[in-house]
């Protein structure tokens, strides 16, 4: 197993080196602690997951951040007609306007299931990644790839969403 570490190492050293940083901390979420840290990560996983550029998702979630809109209640508080102006001027209208709405309707649930806290979330799936991803694709405008678009980002804050890089490797080596 020693050269499957050092396999695995070397893999990981050459993602990390062309890739240092996450789409989170691109967009200048450091904190996956906090209720504004995760609104932000979700908000993002729902823009990327979209059939659209990863650019234009990015660019769209700035937008958004820029008018601090970085709260489920700071979400939930702005119009359809505000959110649709912010998201355009960014780029992202011509792609689905129906996110306008879904981000404001999961502002609301967010409020009202979890007081604007995923980590509410978190602590009502009890820290079970399948319940996690259950809870979260109750929301809408998010599937699996948003889900999994949010662990990817979640996993260095929310340790049972992390990947055991041995069992990772094996799995890899096996399907060769």
């Amino acid at each position: 197993m020693a050269d499957a570490g050092a396999d695995a190492h070397r893999i990981v050293r050459a993602v990390l080196d062309r890739s240092p940083r996450t789409s989170a901390e691109e967009l200048g979420i450091r904190s996956l602690e906090t209720p504004s840290g995760l609104v932000r990560l979700f908000v993002l996983a729902m823009l990327m997951s979209a059939r659209i550029r990863a650019a234009v998702a990015e660019d769209a979630a700035r937008a958004l951040f820029r008018q601090r809109w970085t709260t489920a209640r700071a979400l939930a508080a702005t119009s359809w007609d505000e959110r649709a102006r912010v998201l355009d001027q960014a780029g992202y209208a011509r792609y689905d306007e129906r996110t306008w709405t879904i981000l404001g309707e999961d502002a609301e649930l967010l409020l009202d299931r979890y007081r604007g806290d995923l980590r509410r979330l978190r602590d009502a799936a009890d820290r079970d990644p399948r319940a996690e991803r259950h809870l979260l694709k109750e929301l809408k405008g998010i599937g699996d790839v948003g889900v999994d678009i949010f662990f990817r980002e979640a996993q260095r804050s929310w340790g049972e969403l992390r990947v055991d890089l041995d069992d990772a490797y094996d799995d890899v080596r096996d399907a060769a």
